[in-house]
């Protein structure tokens, strides 16, 4: 919930997340594009804010925004939720958020090293 919002980002399960338009629209090339177009009327937030509906559950778009916010990232621990949140931020084109998400991954030392962990390391990669 940051100050002076202009845009909620519903999640899959409801969730609203008050974000900054340039914020969504100097990360990604969707979201700059979508929010070029005409938008269509929506049910306003109670705050009478547009909402964006996402198809990401809360869990990976509070990752997500927090990769893009001056804040320290909060990056899931497993290797499953890391990739949700790799695939959220390839799916919205932003470059930037991936190249982060990788190097807090590599910082903290999040992927363990069982076989299976190996490969989800690799994916992330």
């Amino acid at each position: 919930d940051m100050p002076n919002a202009d845009v909620i980002l519903q999640s899959s399960d409801l969730v609203h997340f008050r974000v900054h338009r340039s914020v969504l629209v100097a990360s990604s090339p969707f979201f700059s594009d979508m929010f070029s177009l005409p938008q269509a009327q929506n049910d306003p937030a109670p705050d009478d804010l547009p909402v964006v509906q996402l198809s990401e559950d809360a869990e990976v778009l509070n990752s997500l925004i927090s990769v893009l916010y001056p804040v320290p990232p909060e990056i899931p621990r497993s290797s499953d939720d890391v990739l949700a949140l790799l695939a959220a931020a390839t799916k919205y084109d932003m470059e930037e958020a991936q190249s982060s998400i990788r190097a807090e991954v590599s910082r903290k030392g999040l992927l363990s090293s069982t076989p299976a962990e190996v490969y989800r390391a690799y994916a992330v990669a």
